[in-house]
């Protein structure tokens, strides 16, 4: 059995996460789409309706959202009308496929962050104790944690790198608009 961990750590990467999402200019976005499957038929689903919105509108929207849900049910009363929503990050108007690279960008950010939290946890920890015989480059623990950091600080230097070799090659193709 593995160690159970503390539902504290994952408040605090989730707001690492928001913390990094908000530093780069992610913005949550949700696609809703309105299906209609002919007869039951769900290899056969024919989208009647898209809603592009961030996610705090989608609450405003709900209503138009149900009524055009009913109104298609209304208008094809034998067919199953079922209501999609994908969830996904928008970085100040970029439209083009770029989702998993962002994700790893943002959670390797968040990871850094984690990593030098508990390092300076650490150090204050260390200094409380008024230990005069402490000796930074022999603590062991020390050691792992900078090792970690480093090796965090790298991945978000590759992540980044991706990122923007995938943006440098969406200017090219003109994937771009502004908003």
């Amino acid at each position: 059995m593995g160690k159970q961990e503390n539902i504290g750590s994952f408040y605090e990467e989730a707001k690492e996460i928001a913390k990094a999402e908000k530093s780069i200019g992610a913005e949550r976005w949700v696609k809703v789409s309105i299906e209609r499957n002919v007869r039951g038929d769900f290899q056969n689903c024919i989208v009647t309706h898209t809603y592009d919105l961030p996610v705090d509108m989608v609450k405003r929207w709900e209503w138009v959202i149900r009524w055009r849900r009913a109104r298609t049910q209304c208008l094809f009363p034998r067919d199953i009308i079922t209501q999609s929503c994908f969830y996904y990050k928008k970085v100040l108007g970029v439209t083009i496929n770029m989702q998993h690279d962002l994700d790893r960008f943002i959670s390797a950010k968040a990871q850094v962050t984690k990593q030098r939290n508990i390092l300076n946890a650490y150090m204050e920890q260390r200094r409380k104790e008024n230990d005069l015989f402490y000796d930074e480059n022999r603590d062991e623990q020390l050691m792992k944690v900078k090792k970690k950091l480093s090796l965090k600080e790298k991945n978000v230097a590759e992540a980044e790198k991706r990122l923007m070799l995938k943006v440098a090659e969406a200017k090219r193709k003109n994937f771009f608009f502004c908003q």
